[in-house]
């Protein structure tokens, strides 16, 4: 079973089902919420005050919750998936590259597949960055704004450790 925090509109959620896995998509948004795909069981909840009252196998924080700027936000998302993990449980945490964040720039980015991603706005202070980014998919557009901590692997290991989590294991070249 598979808790993800921050589903969204349920990108990850599809994938994981068709592979045979119970997912819990939950989000603040119901907007959002109302687009996971079911069977997922959909909730909408705050992480920071969610209690299901069960654990799962794997919590799922890939919506770079983590990356969150204020410390009492990043600790209630490592409490929630400290609650709600079973025994043997896995945390996976995507974040944001904190080189990336220190560095963005007003431009065009990388595509991924069909969408053509756009930083609109950026600024950078005190290691938050405040970012607008714009996704296009032919004629439709979509934004996205947010703020990010840039968090090094450091930071990361040790907002993990405050909250009884070993020390991390990384995928890939971006870390």
């Amino acid at each position: 079973t598979v808790l993800e925090l921050g589903c969204g509109t349920g990108r990850l959620p599809r994938p994981l089902q068709a592979l045979g896995l119970t997912v819990l998509a939950v989000d603040q948004s119901a907007e959002m919420l109302a687009h996971a795909p079911p069977p997922a069981q959909r909730v909408c909840a705050e992480v920071g005050t969610l209690d299901l009252q069960r654990t799962v196998d794997v919590v799922l924080a890939a919506s770079c919750l983590i990356n969150d700027p204020r410390p009492t936000a990043r600790a209630a998302l490592l409490a929630c998936a400290r609650r709600h993990l079973g025994p043997q449980g896995v945390l996976l945490v995507a974040r944001h590259d904190p080189t990336w964040l220190r560095t963005a720039r007003v431009g065009p980015l990388r595509a991924a597949g069909a969408v053509a991603l756009t930083v609109e706005a950026v600024e950078q202070r005190d290691g938050v960055t405040a970012m607008t980014l714009r996704y296009d998919i032919g004629t439709a557009s979509w934004r996205h704004s947010f703020h990010a901590q840039a968090l090094d692997d450091a930071d990361v290991a040790a907002e993990l450790a405050a909250h009884g989590f070993g020390a991390p294991l990384w995928l890939g070249a971006a870390r």
